[in-house]
């Protein structure tokens, strides 16, 4: 789904180059930061498997629909109004993030069912006993068409019966085997315990190939990366900097570290919605 999203969601550039080239107004500058927060929530990783990019991306772009369209209902803007063209396409994956939504509640049962430090033998029965009752729960979901949105003639309720079948089989195949690493004395058996395991077995890797860290010849800052391997060992580095102009190289250094913009998408992938309500009361006072 995320993919599919980010395929039909472009052509935001046009609209950032059109604002930056207009007069200075506030107008421009929150043209510009909704197209930051497009940018920066199209980039939604997710955390697998309790966490799905596709539903979480959706989730974010429809909040800023929304956001856009008290703005266009205050008042009209040609700019504005292109930004949000270019979201109309999200009503037709609606059909789509409630399947992966109801997915998800399947799978963050599970989770749970399976987070037990007590009753390990009960987790099993439990877990195949729940997996039997969403039987009964797809049953009484709303038969609709998915023909529009996947091209099929399936319903709702055959694709959720697809996806919990799959559930069954993979949950029946591997059920005898979830709690086995119990009986395994030299394995960790927390969180913290197996990260220092493997970090361990890494640094023996290493140890064994004689392969470096290569991070000790990469220079980041903001999405630039340097990389300082192979550069001539014998230049004088105090002699060339001195040679740079300092206001040029603070211009350079501040258009490189992007600070404000930085400052921003920390602020989106934060708090959303604090994010679009700031830029919402500054659209409202500058009427």
């Amino acid at each position: 789904m995320k993919k599919e999203l980010k395929k039909k969601i472009r052509q935001i550039r046009p609209i950032e180059i059109a604002a930056q080239q207009s007069d200075k107004t506030t107008e421009s500058q929150i043209i510009l930061d909704y197209c930051l927060a497009i940018r920066t929530v199209m980039g939604t990783k997710g955390k697998y498997p309790l966490e799905f990019p596709g539903v979480e991306l959706y989730q974010k772009l429809i909040q800023i629909v929304d956001s856009l369209d008290r703005l266009l209902l205050s008042r009209s803007s040609q700019l504005l109004s292109k930004l949000r063209q270019r979201l109309s396409v999200l009503p037709t994956y609606q059909a789509s993030f409630a399947l992966l939504n109801q997915a998800l509640k399947w799978i963050r049962q599970i989770a749970h069912l399976l987070d037990t430090e007590i009753a390990a033998a009960q987790a099993v029965p439990d877990l195949l006993n729940y997996l039997a009752q969403l039987k009964l729960e797809i049953a009484d979901t709303t038969d609709l068409s998915l023909t529009r949105e996947f091209g099929s003639d399936l319903t709702v309720n055959a694709l959720l019966n697809q996806w919990l079948n799959h559930f069954q089989k993979i949950t029946t195949s591997f059920s005898c085997k979830l709690f086995s690493y119990r009986q395994e004395p030299l394995l960790p058996k927390t969180n913290n315990d197996l990260e220092i395991f493997i970090g361990q077995i890494k640094k023996s890797r290493r140890q064994i190939t004689g392969r470096k860290n290569t991070q000790s010849f990469i220079l980041r800052e903001g999405s630039a990366v340097a990389i300082l391997f192979g550069l001539p060992q014998d230049t004088d580095w105090v002699k060339s900097f001195a040679t740079v102009e300092l206001n040029t190289f603070r211009t350079a250094l501040a258009t490189l570290r992007r600070s404000s913009e930085r400052s921003k998408c920390w602020q989106i992938r934060r708090d959303l919605a604090n994010y679009l309500s700031v830029l919402e009361q500054q659209w409202f006072n500058s009427e």
